[in-house]
């Protein structure tokens, strides 16, 4: 998944008791998933309850119950069954399988577990690892940003399992481990003893009585080394793997498990963790604001509407075809669920291609596809490849990218590299070709006219990567190009899945395809695009239609260039479809449905946490393999179960069946091969709907198997301004040899890289590429990097896929300082018609306020921009509301995402004006959460 896949690790196979953090199975207990998905959960219902008010809008879901129930019956209570949640799981599935992740590459690192007392340090990765993900979140880089959370949301989230948090009896977070504004207090000295020894599996009382009396902070220490040690006198984390709780004092404090040394504290940590996360997660969303957070987390539509326009002489009624396309999407589905959250265009011809648009605003993309000029053009392959690759990395996952061109690439050797992003993002892409039939390009200079024609070699390259990527490659004239895009508008939702896919036998002229069709799909489409001449429906109950019936019982059919669209009226039922041809084509049944699928290719792992790792690129060719499957749409049904899932070749030449294991009650499933077949497959399901309908649902994109491994190390942050060697490796499943090394990046960040390695059979080999990172880098920016292995005979290919984000350093993490200046009110309780205010300054020393808002109180917010002098500039608030509304919260959001809370309340307040003492602006996170809920202040 990433896409994000490429990069995150799943632990799903049976963890031991005694691992170094929360389990990472989706099983009973607290595990780091559990607590992951219900801090999400919980957060979404409080963010959708306050869109909901916004809008008038009834939501009665509360965010603790939100906490048990699945992302599709959250999402349902907002928007109702027809909204799909397959991009807000696989956003939540991507942050929580980063979280788990850090259980392999971060096992050594006592800091990201917050073992041995570094509390410090752990605070540190937090606090740097939280600003930095509002700095991607910001620069709309979303999974970069997911990943980035994931990380720091384990650290957080093992501070309350391995430190004695809870048994000093704090009922809620430590407020400063996402704040830095204040040093951590109250912290076990290095000398300081802390613990007594444990005999028993079961450690109730090995914490000392000073510690406890005292309410010092610490945390176990771990080791998987046999020959480690401990400062004398302290607690160990405790477990089979931990060495050091084999030396006084033994035993441990981890409280991981029900069954660890503290396990009787266990649900106590999980439930914290999870108000941590939660904490955490409302942090980010102040300092990014509600738009932001609920794209970052895929809640507002994430479909996307993504052209990549050829920009030569001869494209002028193909770019008003375009744009014709996108203004009738864009104002038809304005306000609708199905209305694209992203929009993205990227211009090329030659030797020119880019820059991106990359908006949320409409309108700006209106104007921007309406500059557009065709002009130039001299010869005719184009740069069509490199803007393809611009598109696939600042689309987001999964999403349908559109290229209009009339000419075929000039930078075919980007082919691997496309389809690298192509099955890694999981992305379709569909050509509309204007040129494989007749078009005239202009020259430069002369402007003298000439016909040319793609031929048959040329149009491969596109249909070959439409066939990839469950895309279509649409052949038409200039004259129907507007016809033929109507596919755009068919397939822009968010709730589109897909039946049945294809490629016709070329042995066969005669071919049957048959597929289910289930309850839950609305605008049942079939689309034949290439050489079909004729076909034959055939409805569930024995109703048909052929090809040259353009209004029939079954449905409309449209024929456009060489694309058949087929509009079914909606019969659930086994449907039968004949197509006579002696020319190759495809066939893709899509439709609308909330029932989806996500799915992952796993490898296993073992050592102290053994487990399954997400695969780099491509799943190896002939081996057994894993699978883990999510079927969403849990919101419309809790009676969805899976019957079989099958990886499946071209013409149904290749067919595997998996050994499907249900995970828990989320509709998650782990699925063993017995073999990966060779060549291309996609993934097919089947289950039950009810317990007794069949549906259906294949993957777009189609996969294929590899004899070559390529790892990368995952792990790594940039800078401006520096220069960077970074390693990988490429692994052998079978035959050695020599194999061409590609990298490359869509910055022109890599100044270069090893370009050819040798392996023996079965072997290893390793390479390294350099980076240049410019210093103007913007914080926040998203490098994506491919990294690809091709055999000397063109007949393997593997790859890895980077999202590296680049981020300055900060030294500043202190929030803006408040100071109520004013306080006006002469209300009566019960309320009435009066009206009550306040006026407030807010500074910054060192980065500018850039937002102030109000998350508690509907009144009347206003601000003004003042010179401090020397203490730098302040922001003048005023505020006024009814006397109904009698608290208010005004937080303000520094340029580095420093966020702070001011809050009044005038209920306790004697009917007077008054000028109230000056106070600090607190971090949301910290003291006053504590004085509000009369809870035990944090360290």
């Amino acid at each position: 998944m990433v896409t994000p896949s490429l990069i995150m690790v799943v632990l799903l196979a049976a963890v031991t008791p005694d691992a170094s953090a929360f389990s990472n199975l989706f099983s009973d207990g607290f595990t780091h998933p559990k607590i992951t998905q219900q801090a999400i959960l919980h957060k979404t219902a409080e963010v959708l309850s306050s869109l909901a008010q916004n809008q008038g809008k009834v939501f009665s879901l509360a965010p603790k119950d939100a906490e048990n129930l699945t992302p599709g019956e959250v999402l349902c209570e907002f928007y109702g069954e027809k909204v799909s949640a397959s991009a807000y799981e696989r956003a939540i599935l991507t942050i929580v399988f980063s979280n788990v992740a850090v259980d392999t590459w971060g096992i050594f690192s006592s800091q990201r577990h917050f073992d041995d007392e570094t509390f410090s340090q752990g605070r540190a990765l937090i606090v740097n690892g939280a600003l930095s993900v509002k700095n991607k979140i910001k620069a709309e880089n979303m999974i970069s940003a997911q990943l980035t959370l994931g990380t720091i949301l384990h650290t957080l989230q093992d501070f309350y399992s391995h430190s004695n948090w809870v048994e000093l009896g704090y009922k809620s977070p430590n407020h400063f481990l996402i704040q830095q504004s204040e040093p951590l207090s109250n912290l076990a000295g290095e000398k300081d003893a802390t613990c007594n020894d444990c005999d028993t599996g079961t450690c109730m009382d090995n914490i000392l009585q000073d510690i406890l009396t005292q309410r010092k902070v610490t945390s176990g220490y771990f080791s998987l080394s046999p020959f480690s040690t401990k400062p004398r006198g302290k607690c160990s984390h405790g477990g089979t793997f931990d060495f050091t709780s084999r030396s006084s004092p033994k035993g441990g404090i981890n409280k991981d498990s029900e069954t660890s040394n503290h396990g009787h504290l266990h649900k106590d940590a999980g439930d914290l963790a999870v108000a941590a996360s939660v904490e955490l997660l409302e942090d980010i969303r102040n300092a990014v604001g509600d738009d932001l957070f609920l794209r970052f987390l895929n809640l507002q539509s994430p479909s996307a509407l993504s052209f990549v326009i050829d920009t030569t002489g001869s494209m002028s009624n193909d770019i008003e075809g375009a744009k014709n396309r996108a203004f009738s999407i864009i104002d038809s589905k304005r306000g609708t669920p199905d209305e694209p959250s992203t929009y993205i265009l990227v211009p090329f011809n030659d030797p020119d291609f880019g820059p991106v648009l990359k908006t949320s605003d409409p309108e700006m993309f209106k104007q921007k596809i309406s500059a557009l000029t065709a002009s130039g053009g001299g010869d005719i392959p184009e740069m069509c490849l490199s803007g393809l690759q611009l598109a696939l990395i600042s689309t987001p996952p999964s999403s349908n990218i559109y290229v209009f061109t009339d000419a075929p690439p000039k930078d075919s050797y980007l082919r691997s590299t496309v389809l690298a992003l192509m099955e890694s993002t999981k992305s379709s892409v569909s050509f509309l070709l204007t040129g494989g039939l007749s078009r005239r390009r202009r020259g430069l200079q002369d402007q003298a006219q000439r016909s040319a024609r793609m031929s048959a070699s040329e149009l491969t390259i596109y249909e070959d990567l439409a066939l990839s990527s469950g895309g279509h490659a649409i052949r038409t004239t200039k004259s129907l190009l507007v016809n033929a895009s109507v596919i755009i508008e068919d397939s822009s939702t968010s709730a589109l899945v897909t039946v049945f896919q294809d490629r016709s036998d070329p042995a066969r002229t005669q071919q049957s395809f048959n597929f289910p069709v289930d309850s839950s799909l609305r605008n049942l489409t079939i689309y034949i695009s290439g050489g079909a001449t004729a076909f034959h429906i055939i409805s569930p109950h024995g109703t048909t239609q052929d090809s040259s019936v353009a209004q029939g019982l079954l449905g409309r059919v449209e024929h456009i260039g060489n694309l058949w669209a087929v509009y079914l009226e909606q019969e659930p039922g086994q449907w039968e479809f004949n197509i006579s041809s002696t020319q190759s084509y495809t066939i893709k049944v899509t439709g609308q449905s909330v029932i989806s699928f996500l799915y992952d290719f796993v490898t296993p792992f073992g050592g102290a946490h053994p487990g399954y790792t997400t695969i780099e690129g491509r799943p190896l060719a002939g081996n057994n393999g894993t699978m883990l499957v999510t079927v969403t749409g849990m919101g419309a049904s809790r009676s969805l179960s899976v019957m079989g899932v099958t990886l499946r070749g071209l013409s149904g030449t290749t067919v595997t069946n998996g050994s499907v294991t249900p995970m828990g009650e989320l509709g998650q499933y782990l699925v063993f091969l017995s073999e990966v077949p060779g060549g291309q497959f996609s993934i097919l399901v089947k289950g039950l709907l009810n317990g007794s309908q069949v549906y259906q649902r294949q993957s777009s994109t189609m996969l294929t198997a590899s004899d070559i491994v390529v790892r990368t190390d995952l792990n790594i942050s940039l800078e401006p301004g520096k220069d960077y060697i970074i390693p990988f490796s490429m692994e052998t499943n079978g035959t050695g040899g020599t194999f061409s090394i590609s990298v490359r990046d869509d910055k022109r960040f890599v100044i270069n890289f090893t370009e050819s390695v040798t392996a023996g059979s079965n072997g290893t080999a390793r390479g390294t590429f350099a980076l240049s990172v410019p210093a103007t880098v913007a914080s926040g920016t998203d490098l994506t990097i491919t990294v690809e292995a091709q055999s000397t005979s063109n007949s393997d290919f593997n790859y890895a896929v980077l999202r590296l984000a680049i981020d300055k350093k900060v030294d500043d993490f202190v929030p803006p300082a408040c100071q109520v200046t004013h306080v006006s009110e002469n209300c009566s309780f019960p309320c009435g018609l009066e009206e009550w205010s306040l006026q407030a300054e807010i500074r910054d020393n060192r980065s500018a306020v850039v937002r102030v808002f109000t998350h508690l109180g509907n009144g009347t917010l206003n601000t003004t921009q003042e010179s401090g002098g020397a203490s730098g500039n302040v922001t003048l608030v005023s505020y006024s509301a009814s006397c109904c509304a009698p608290e208010v919260e005004i937080l303000a959001v520094d340029s580095v995402g420093n966020v702070g809370v001011c809050s009044h309340s005038i209920r306790s307040v004697p009917s007077s004006t008054s000028a109230p003492s000056a106070a600090p602006l607190c971090s949301i996170v910290s003291l006053l959460l504590c004085c509000l809920l009369g809870l035990p202040s944090p360290l």
